[in-house]
C-alpha cells in the first residue's frame, strides 16, 4: 500500500511558522452504521476551509488538511457557503471525472433500483478512489448520476447538500 502524505503535520508545521491559530471540526457522520461517512474541517484564525469527508475520522481529518493545505498554498480563496459563487451550470460528472484525473483516483458510478410506492426509483453513488459517497435518487438514470455527482462535488468541496434525496 502506498504511504499517505501527512497533511495534518505539514498544515501544523505552516499555522507554527505562520503564526496562525488551527484548529479541526468533527462534523459528524452520515450513513448507516456498517457504511458511515466522517466529516471535519480545518479552522485558522476563525476561517473555515473546505471540509474533508472519508470512511474514518481519521481519513476525513486527513483530508481535510490537505483541503486546507491546497487553499493555503495556491493562494486560494476560502470555501464557505457565504463566500463560495453560486455556479449552476457546473457538469458536475464531468467535473468529477476531471478531479479523479487530477488527483489520480478512479471514479466510478454505482447505479441501482430500489421500488419506490408506484415504480422502481433509480438510485447512484460514486466510488472515489477508495471512498464511497452517499447514494441519491432521481426520477431518471441519468438525473440520479448527476444528483450523486453534485452531492460529490458538494462533500469535496465544503458545501452542505441540501437535497432531500441524500440518504441518512
Amino acid at each position: 500500500m502506498a504511504q499517505t502524505k501527512n497533511y495534518i503535520a505539514e498544515l501544523n508545521e505552516h499555522a507554527q511558522k505562520n503564526h496562525l491559530k488551527l484548529r479541526f471540526e468533527d462534523l459528524g457522520s452520515d450513513g448507516l452504521d456498517h457504511n458511515k461517512i466522517f466529516s471535519q474541517k480545518v479552522i485558522i484564525d476563525g476561517k473555515d476551509y473546505p471540509k474533508g469527508v472519508g470512511k474514518t475520522k481519521k481519513d476525513a481529518k486527513l483530508k481535510a488538511a490537505e483541503n486546507a493545505l491546497r487553499c493555503l498554498l495556491d493562494g486560494q480563496d476560502l470555501v464557505t457557503e457565504a463566500s463560495a459563487p453560486v455556479k449552476t451550470d457546473i457538469n458536475y460528472i464531468c467535473w468529477l471525472n476531471e478531479y479523479g484525473q487530477r488527483n489520480r483516483l478512479t471514479v466510478k458510478p454505482v447505479e441501482s433500483t430500489r421500488p419506490g410506492p408506484h415504480n422502481i426509483i433509480p438510485w447512484c453513488s460514486f466510488m472515489v478512489g477508495d471512498e464511497e459517497y452517499p447514494a441519491v435518487s432521481g426520477k431518471t438514470a441519468r438525473e440520479a448520476k448527476e444528483e450523486a455527482a453534485k452531492l460529490v462535488y458538494d462533500m469535496i468541496c465544503g458545501n452542505k447538500a441540501t437535497d432531500e434525496n441524500q440518504t441518512v
